[in-house]
């Protein structure tokens, strides 16, 4: 091979590597403060040891000259953290709760070898933000309780000021006035935002995701294409402990009753006088758990959504005459599902990777791919299409 191609290939591999060293950062947190003494000297030399409780997974730093550590890429969740130091007490803060992207600082004062300090944070204890990043955090708590219309985890970032509901689209919200495809979304580190349509690449389930951060303004260099706002989300993983979950949504139109809109007869409405069809079910469920006991993970998930309905289309008496259809059956499919494998390599290095794929079924229905049936009423049966395919 060419000298030029060769430094054209190690150019480029350095690149890449650059480029997925900056992704990876978006989803993960920090820990960073400082070490002194009762009178306010720093101490250098102090080990700083950070453990995730739900992994039992540790990293150790030390404090430099002028008493400060800094702990990057770490994974969300709880964690206790430990300070050490040779003729000193013992410092511990436990069941503190770090957030998906999120810099906290937490600073230590050792005392004397003797008295061993051990200060202990109310459970789940939520970290004070220390940057200017303008926006919300959606927990797991809020994921798992809070109801959504479709279960797309997405419509939860309405809770956050100067975030609104655009009514329709997988990405389902609009920031600071901008357009919903003025957004970004990214799940586990990439993008996963369709932005010609405004909509979200590949479905992810409420239940599968562990929690998000929604950022209206002042979000750092490492994000952008987005003048709206920005979900930096995360999925769950695996832990020490075998958890699942089971789930089931059902509606019908025997649920429902009439009256509902058919067509207009010489200017007068004319309504439906049964229940037109329409049956949906979602069920789905995920499992994670340890393949070896704090070092390597597993999280699986899949759902299987069907949609049954109708849909009214606004025409005129004159091609109803003709024997075109007012009232038509829509439907759609969506089955997700992912397969997820975190290994914990040693202290300084962890492994991870997501597959993910979402096949999807559309049948008389328009709208972009992944958002369903958003009917257009003045599209015809004979102009709608069928898709059938894995986005």
């Amino acid at each position: 091979m060419p000298r030029t191609s060769i430094a054209a290939a190690a150019l480029a591999l350095s690149v890449l590597l650059i480029a997925v060293s900056v992704s990876a950062q978006t989803n993960l947190g920090t820990f960073l403060g400082k070490v002194a003494d009762e009178q306010g000297g720093m101490l250098p030399g102090a080990t700083v040891t950070v453990r995730q409780v739900q992994t039992n997974v540790s990293r150790n730093s030390v404090t430099n000259a002028i008493g400060q550590y800094f702990i990057p890429n770490l994974p969300a969740g709880s964690y206790e953290l430990t300070v050490e130091l040779a003729g000193f007490g013992t410092a511990k803060r436990s069941e503190l709760v770090l957030r998906v992207g999120q810099e906290a600082t937490i600073n230590f004062v050792l005392t004397l070898a003797g008295v061993e300090q051990s200060v202990t944070v109310s459970a789940q204890a939520t970290l004070v933000e220390t940057q200017h990043t303008v926006g919300l955090n959606i927990d797991t708590k809020q994921l798992d309780v809070l109801p959504t219309f479709n279960r797309n985890f997405s419509d939860l970032a309405q809770l956050t000021p100067g975030v609104t509901s655009t009514g329709s689209g997988f990405m389902g919200f609009s920031a600071s006035g901008q357009a919903q495809h003025q957004n970004n979304v990214f799940v586990d580190g990439g993008t996963n935002a369709m932005q010609f349509y405004g909509t979200q690449a590949d479905t992810f389930p409420q239940d599968w995701i562990q929690e998000f951060q929604v950022m209206t303004n002042g979000f750092s260099a490492e994000f952008g294409n987005a003048s709206g706002a920005i979900l930096n989300v995360i999925t769950r993983s695996g832990t020490n402990e075998i958890h699942g979950r089971g789930y089931g949504f059902f509606q019908n139109a025997s649920l429902n009753s009439p009256p509902y809109s058919g067509h207009y007869t010489n200017g007068a409405p004319q309504f439906l006088t049964s229940t037109p069809l329409y049956d949906q079910y979602r069920v789905g469920g995920y499992l994670g758990g340890p393949i070896i006991r704090n070092k390597a993970f597993f999280f699986a998930g899949f759902e299987d959504l069907d949609n049954s309905a109708t849909s009214s289309l606004s025409i005129s008496d004159y091609w109803r005459a003709r024997g075109v259809q007012s009232v038509i059956p829509t439907g759609y499919t969506f089955r997700p599902f992912l397969l997820k494998g975190d290994w914990n390599i040693n202290d300084r290095n962890r492994f991870s990777i997501r597959y993910d794929r979402t096949n999807e079924t559309l049948h008389n229905c328009s709208g972009q791919l992944g958002v369903g049936c958003n009917n257009s009423p003045l599209w015809t049966l004979e102009s709608r299409g069928l898709y059938s395919g894995p986005i």
